[in-house]
């Protein structure tokens, strides 16, 4: 992750399927233009991993389908981030 973290310019990311974590999320908060996250089946996720993700503000969609988030911290992302699209 440290390594994707890097990519500043990046837009858009799919991570789905992989063995990404909260911790993961940490280490890409240093993407400030990235637009679209796809989280899709990631199931190291969980409800801990919704805080860090509210903190990506500049996201138009963000896919949690499949992943370990929960129903109620889907709906506190869907709160944090009012112009983001969240799948799930």
């Amino acid at each position: 992750m440290r390594a994707i973290a890097t990519m500043a310019s990046l837009k858009e990311l799919r991570l789905g399927g992989t063995a990404v974590n909260t911790m993961g999320l940490e280490a890409l908060k240093a993407l400030t233009k990235l637009e679209q996250l796809d989280l899709q089946n990631c199931r190291q996720l969980n409800d801990g991993s919704a805080a860090v993700l509210a903190g990506f503000k500049q996201l138009k969609v963000l896919d949690v389908k499949g992943s370990g988030i929960g129903e109620k911290s889907v709906a506190m992302l869907k709160a944090a981030l009012p112009e983001t699209r969240v799948l799930y």
